[in-house]
């Protein structure tokens, strides 16, 4: 039996449960990938317990949410089990998992330990809030570990006694390639913008800052100009010689003869739909139309040319405009999305209305919106950043390099194969987003150009594709730490932690203090190095050995990124 608890948000919704006793198909073994938001840090009783028996899943509750809902607290339940599944010498535990996380894995011991009555389990809930994504189903777990024994009182002695402490288990966590990472960063150039072209004594200064920051794509427009004689079309192929790749953002109206004159220019590598086109509905009634017709024919003259280009979907602006347009994937390759945080840390929440899709301003939100269009295809994020200066919703410099960082981390977990940076070059003047440039207006780099390009140093890794492997690491911390495992070639991992909270009020503009967090690191076996660099205020790093004398290892990260280099 289910008990809801107040709604704080979204009340009213209609939900649907199953009940099973076997694990549900696609979803991962019960693991010990994290320690949920209820316990803060696992308690160590009952990570000691886990370690040495393992759990056993009893029976599973699926909670299908027709839409989003956030509770004041977690919700109680009461399960009434066989008397085949009621064991003495055990404590009985709730695990969830989220779908709208899967990175997190099973959060084990979300709830418990249970009251035991007969063959009556109770789960009394908790005090956290808690928010349930529309359109999913969460899955939740009964599963028993055994109760810890009790320690023998140690005899009287001088000295005090140390009794060994047992490591929480070690979880196989999945890995992905660094340089794959390194290779989902692009930014927005204007290389035909007045700004650009006023400072062309700049450009070569501007193109070698491009190069040298390990950023490899850029994103701008497909634009009418002789291919062969255009000087920006010789600034592309000046990037695409030095590695550097173009999406190049047609408009409505492009014929095909100039779609397919831009395929052969080096280093393009996507054409995108128009950007941001519903915006002409004032003057354009039916703009979607519209653009439904000119995305089709945009793919099919691409594909005429070549079978691997990649072809993505329109920019829009609203969700309404999104499910306006239809649906679009018979005729892209990739979604696509815009994600502007307004000011807040790229871990929000969100922060305006909740519906079927979450909670406006969320990285969720925005995927979700954008696969109105696209369905299951893959999600660009074309345009994200912060400003940091001359717009309402500015950040300190310092705000903007952490909170780029980590935005480009928590897409990358979110599943978009590619993020933008908005953008390369400040626009003073501009009515929006005057201050986003990693660059200023001078051609001088900024606190976020130094960040980047530190951050994206210390995981490049070029070299042919290759099948990372899994590592054996239990992560153990608040909730509010999140964290990315990448391989390298050479076999090493780079595991990055972060606190994901808000170091800024864009409401007060105010600095938020960010209380460091503790994460205990538990491998299945001890590595033969580890270290550590975390980037601080200046856009730089500062290293650090790690002990590895035993398979623990517990260190202090922050909300700016650590980068944890483990040699196995």
């Amino acid at each position: 039996m289910l008990y809801l608890p107040a709604a704080i948000s979204g009340g009213n919704v209609q939900i649907t449960a199953t009940l099973q006793n076997s694990m549900p198909s696609g979803l991962p073994a019960l693991s010990f990938k994290r320690a949920p938001a209820a316990f803060g840090r696992a308690p160590a009783a009952f990570r000691r317990v886990a370690a040495a028996s393992g759990a056993t899943g009893i029976t599973f509750l699926g909670l299908y949410w027709a839409a989003p809902i956030t509770l004041s607290t977690l919700p109680s339940f009461t399960f009434a089990l066989p008397s085949a599944d009621i064991f003495s010498g055990v404590d009985y535990y709730l695990a969830i998992y989220d779908p709208s996380r899967p990175s997190l894995g099973w959060e084990e011991g979300w709830e418990g330990p249970a009251t035991v009555s007969g063959t009556t389990l109770t789960f009394s809930g908790g005090s956290s809030q808690y928010t349930f994504a529309g359109s999913l189903t969460y899955w939740l777990a009964v599963f028993a570990v055994p109760q810890s024994a009790a320690q023998p009182t140690p005899a009287p002695s001088i000295a005090p006694t140390t009794v060994p402490t047992q490591a929480p288990p070690a979880v196989s966590q999945a890995a992905t390639q660094s340089d794959a990472f390194v290779g989902s960063v692009g930014v927005n150039t204007h290389f035909t913008y007045p700004a650009y072209n006023a400072k062309q004594a700049l450009l070569s200064s501007i193109t070698s800052l491009l190069v040298a920051s390990n950023i490899r794509h850029i994103r701008d427009g497909l634009v009418n100009e002789p291919v062969a004689t255009a000087p920006y079309y010789a600034i592309l192929t000046q990037l695409g010689a030095q590695g550097v790749g173009s999406d190049l953002i047609s408009s409505v109206g492009q014929t095909a003869s100039q779609i397919q004159s831009v395929l052969s220019v080096p280093g393009v590598e996507a054409i995108e739909g128009p950007n941001e086109y519903d915006l002409s509905a004032a003057t354009v009634p039916n703009w979607a139309a519209q653009l439904s017709a000119f995305q089709s024919s945009l793919f099919a003259t691409v594909r005429a040319s070549s079978a691997s280009l990649s072809v993505v979907g329109p920019a829009l602006t609203t969700e309404a405009n999104y499910a306006a347009v239809g649906s679009l994937s018979a005729d892209a390759t990739y979604g696509n999305t815009q994600g502007d945080f307004a000011g807040r840390n790229p871990g929000t929440a969100g922060f305006g209305a909740t519906d079927a899709f979450g909670t406006y301003g969320s990285i969720p939100w925005q995927l979700a919106i954008a696969r109105q269009t696209t369905g299951s295809e893959p999600i660009f994020v074309t345009e994200t950043g912060y400003d940091d200066s001359g717009a309402a919703d500015a950040v300190p410099a310092a705000v903007k390099a952490r909170y780029l960082m980590r935005t480009l981390l928590e897409f990358w977990n979110a599943g978009a194969p590619r993020t933008y940076i908005y953008e390369l070059v400040d626009e003073p003047g501009a009515t929006s987003a005057p201050s986003r440039g990693l660059i200023d207006s001078n051609g001088n780099p900024k606190l976020a150009y130094t960040a980047v390009t530190n951050f994206l140093a210390q995981l490049t890794d070029p070299g042919p594709a290759f099948s990372p492997s899994p590592l054996g690491v239990g992560i153990y911390a608040a909730s509010s730490v999140h964290h990315t495992l990448l391989q390298k070639r050479d076999g090493s991992y780079r595991l990055l932690l972060w606190v994901e909270a808000p170091s800024w009020n864009p409401v007060t503009d105010a600095t938020l203090t960010v209380a460091p967090q503790t994460v205990e690191l538990s491998f299945a076996s001890a590595p033969s190095s580890i270290s550590a660099v975390s980037f601080n205020d200046s856009g730089t790093t500062t290293a650090s050995n790690l002990n590895v004398a035993s398979s623990i290892v517990t260190l202090s990260v922050t909300d700016d990124v650590t980068i944890v280099t483990v040699h196995p």
